[in-house]
């Protein structure tokens, strides 16, 4: 859960980029860290593990002052290799927001399934449930599927309450967009951790230049 010092008047919260491999997620976090301006964002950072061969990312991110308090955001994304499950468990440990990356090429479907699956019985693991998460949805690889895939895949994952948008990461389309409405909902939850009082929130992640589309 995220932290607030009272003290150091600072706020502290850490999202995660979840999907199957090959999903998009190292995508998303690279073009974040290419157009949030200098002042809001920190090192990408690329982490393996012993073995050199599973890969991380880790990115720091500036939202400024709310409410007095400084608040910054670690995002990192979870390795798609499939022995990683441990290391994805990890790195769900004290959550506070989600993007879930679901993969929208019709011979990735059952993998998005399956690490939807996963997600859960992971957070399952630490006492919490999906659901209580702030999460998005991230329909991703949208120009390698038909018109029609997000509607079927929308139905294979019980998600539908949570906010969604189409994407293709690896040009930035929905990127933005992705990680300003999960912010938004972090920091409702965050500002409870200071008190009970209303706390505005930022309108949008500031960029040095729009994403294109």
């Amino acid at each position: 859960m995220g932290t607030a010092d009272r003290q150091a008047r600072e706020i502290h919260g850490k999202i995660v980029y979840y999907g199957a491999a090959g999903a998009g997620k190292s995508s998303n976090l690279a073009f974040i860290q290419r157009k949030l301006k200098r002042e809001h964002r920190g090192e990408l950072k690329r982490l393996a593990t012993r073995d050199g061969v599973t890969v991380y990312e880790t990115l720091p991110v500036q939202l400024g002052a709310v409410r007095g308090y400084k608040t910054s955001i670690q995002i990192s994304s979870v390795p798609g290799a499939p022995g990683a499950g441990a290391l994805r468990r990890k790195i769900l440990d004290n959550v506070d927001g989600l993007v879930f990356v679901a993969d929208l090429r019709p011979d990735r479907h059952q993998a998005t399934v399956a690490s939807l699956a996963e997600l859960r019985e992971h957070l399952e693991s630490y006492g919490r449930k999906l659901e209580d998460v702030p999460l998005v949805v991230q329909y991703n690889h949208r120009d390698q599927a038909d018109e029609n895939a997000v509607e079927r895949l929308h139905r294979l994952i019980p998600l539908r309450q949570a906010s969604h948008f189409e994407a293709r990461a690896d040009e930035g389309s929905g990127v933005l967009q992705t990680l300003t409405t999960l912010s938004k909902l972090l920091l409702v939850e965050l500002r409870k951790t200071v008190d009970e009082a209303a706390t505005p929130v930022p309108a949008s992640i500031t960029t040095d230049a729009p994403a294109r589309r």
